[in-house]
């Protein structure tokens, strides 16, 4: 729709703003315009349907929500999200899907459908419930969740192979208008959460080229079947920063969510974020320190703590001849005091083993660099005779230093990433060159850097990089040899066949203590073999106006499972009389 009267001046004027006036102008507009507020009160409309609490007070249907996140808006696709916390964010409102995961309940649960599990555990049905729309009137039907798995996710030209390779083999039938069924060739415990996908409409990509959906406009004009719609298209201010504005889908078959309009503002720093806070009612996955503190004092915002299924790893190209070695990874490992990377980071918990789902502190990594030195030295790596170890490099018999490279994503100037990525990388190389190791740092913008994981011959020895685990801790994607030399995320190229054996048979595994056992086992064998040098695991804050009643999060696998529970809250109330 193309500005007009007051509006075009009103737009004219904003082009003269700076990021953090603009914010505020564009707020205060949504608060007069669109939510109906009373500057001097906030909250004063009694014409909204009320819902009680369990405080004895009212939540109100409206009201205006901002949250500035870092990154920008690339495809608000739910099969294109994995890759960018921004995307997934914003789309996990828009679209829906079969289940979805559910913080309170720490698990995923059924969301636009109902299902039910044969007796051998290979068949699940799932029956759409009534009354389901897309944002344009259409009913939600079999069809598009047909058309979503099999005729997009299962095609062989679909451009995300790892979300491909969740639904390689099951066959997936539509039975009638609203029942769909997916038969699996082995009973597979994690498989419900794989149904958290976000559902595509047919009716309007039926015709859109598999291979040609990752960059079709419907990515920045969505039309889902979630609580929020894209009220207006996604707007591009500058440097790749963006405004999202969402408002709550009327027809939505869920339980409704109070707050009525959502606007979202990109940033490309945390600095930049932090600069227009007081333009915002949240920010999202706060990880400077220093912020923090001043947030603490600051007595705008509520501060919500939370971790995520995810680490931060080195991972050994086990293809690499040097790394092929045992002793080497051994000493490699054994050269990296993790305590003290941790206590130079700050939010960090140490890891050591990736299947997280165990206690970690039954895993303690122990720091030697005595042992690191002897390991080195039994895989055949010297120092000159007569020469002080200390800032020595080592070599083999025929001269050959010791020297590995180590591939790492670059991320944006001045971010916290960046900050942490350099401390983490600069902390390595200074405790692997004790040890007599040469390490030669390169650095990867974020397309390159894929392509590099995705390839299947690696020309990396190590790679710095971050896992997440995601709804189901499933490692098959991880560990498994069949997704290694770039068919999956097993980014040390590690194939054990006894490994594989106990990823497939936990798979199988549908009663917890068994699991655990297999888990146990698991665990012990990736330690025994070294594949990589599990570091830690971050830890986040979200600040939250204070403002806003309700506000909790729950226990996250993702960021963006934050906005399940944002369902919840609300900014407009009144006393239950």
């Amino acid at each position: 729709m193309k500005p007009h009267g007051a509006f075009r001046m009103f737009a004219k004027t904003l082009k003269s703003f700076n990021r953090k006036e603009e914010i505020l102008s564009v707020l205060l507009v949504i608060l007069i315009s669109l939510s109906g507020y009373n500057i001097a009160k906030s909250i004063n409309d009694d014409l909204v349907p009320a819902r009680s609490n369990d405080n004895g007070e009212i939540a109100e249907e409206g009201g205006a929500y901002s949250e500035g996140l870092v990154g920008n808006v690339k495809r608000l696709n739910p099969l294109f999200t994995e890759f960018n916390s921004v995307d997934k964010d914003i789309a996990s409102l828009i679209f829906s899907g079969l289940s979805k995961y559910s913080p309170n309940e720490k698990k995923v649960v059924e969301d636009m459908a109902t299902h039910t599990l044969s007796e051998d555990k290979k068949t699940y049905t799932f029956i759409i419930r009534d009354n389901v729309f897309w944002h344009d009137g259409k009913p939600v039907t079999g069809e598009d969740v047909y058309f979503t798995y099999h005729d997009i996710i299962q095609n062989p030209n679909f451009k995300n192979s790892i979300l491909r390779s969740n639904f390689e083999g099951i066959d997936i039938k539509l039975l009638d208008a609203k029942t769909i069924t997916f038969t699996l060739k082995n009973a597979h415990s994690f498989f419900f959460t794989n149904t958290t996908v976000g559902i595509l409409p047919k009716h309007i990509l039926n015709n859109v080229p598999v291979e040609d959906l990752d960059k079709h406009e419907f990515n920045l004009h969505p039309i889902g079947s979630g609580p929020y719609m894209l009220a207006e298209p996604v707007k591009n201010i500058e440097k790749n920063e963006n405004q999202i504005y969402l408002t709550l889908f009327p027809e939505y078959y869920g339980k409704k969510p109070h707050v009525k309009d959502l606007r979202f503002f990109t940033f490309a720093t945390e600095e930049e974020l932090f600069q227009a806070k007081n333009a915002l009612n949240g920010l999202s996955k706060i990880t400077e320190i220093s912020e923090i503190e001043k947030l603490k004092k600051d007595g705008r915002y509520q501060l919500l703590s939370y971790s995520l299924p995810q680490y931060t790893a080195v991972f050994f190209n086990m293809d690499s001849p040097i790394l092929k070695n045992s002793s080497v990874r051994l000493g490699l490992s054994k050269a990296i005091d993790k305590k003290n990377l941790i206590q130079i980071l700050g939010l960090k918990k140490q890891i050591d083993t990736p299947l997280l789902e165990l206690d970690q502190e039954n895993w303690i990594h122990k720091f030697s660099i005595e042992q690191a030195m002897g390991s080195l030295f039994d895989a055949g790596w010297k120092f000159d005779e007569g020469e002080a170890e200390e800032g020595k490099i080592r070599k083999d018999r025929k001269g050959n230093e010791l020297t590995l490279n180590l591939i790492t994503q670059s991320f944006s100037k001045n971010s916290m990433k960046q900050d942490e990525n350099e401390k983490t990388l600069k902390f390595l190389v200074d405790s692997w060159k004790k040890a007599g190791v040469k390490i030669q740092v390169l650095r990867y913008e974020e397309e390159e850097f894929n392509a590099k994981i995705r390839n299947e011959h690696a020309d990396y020895d190590m790679i710095l990089a971050g896992q997440g685990m995601g709804y189901n801790l499933d490692t098959y994607s991880f560990w498994h040899s069949s997704q290694s030399n770039g068919k999956g995320l097993n980014l040390s190229n590690y194939k054990n066949p006894v490994v594989d054996n106990l990823i497939e048979t936990i798979r199988e595994i549908f009663q917890t203590e068994t699991k655990e056992t297999k888990l146990q086992k698991l665990a012990d064998q990736i330690q025994t073999d070294v594949p990589a040098i599990f570091l830690y695991s971050p830890e986040y804050y979200y600040a939250v106006d204070v403002k806003v009643k309700n506000a909790s999060l729950g226990s996250l696998a993702f960021p963006a499972d934050r906005l399940t529970n944002f369902l919840e809250w609300y900014i407009k109330e009144k006393k239950n009389s």
